[in-house]
């Protein structure tokens, strides 16, 4: 399983580099990100909803993720509900 790693920015202390943790996250499969993301998000001082959406941006970013989709199908929905205008 994936471990969240650790970047020694100082030689003193361990610090965690935001940024590219949650570059790396994004980079995990579902699975893989499932297993590891309360963790990550406590490590980075982050409840674990933030951390999902900042994962979700930074996949976008990455073009791993499609924007219009949330994963379950919303927004592809929603697009029909609005042509359609049968959906309440």
């Amino acid at each position: 399983m994936a471990e969240i790693m650790e970047i020694n920015s100082d030689g003193n202390s361990d610090h965690l580099d935001k940024a590219t943790e949650i570059e790396r996250l994004a980079a995990l499969n579902a699975i893989d990100y499932e297993a590891v993301r309360v963790t990550a998000a406590s490590r980075l001082g982050f409840r674990s909803l933030v951390l999902d959406s900042e994962v979700k941006k930074k996949r976008r970013e990455l073009g791993l993720e499609r924007a219009e989709d949330d994963g379950r199908g919303r927004a592809a929905k929603n697009r029909r509900c609005s042509a359609l205008a049968q959906c309440h």
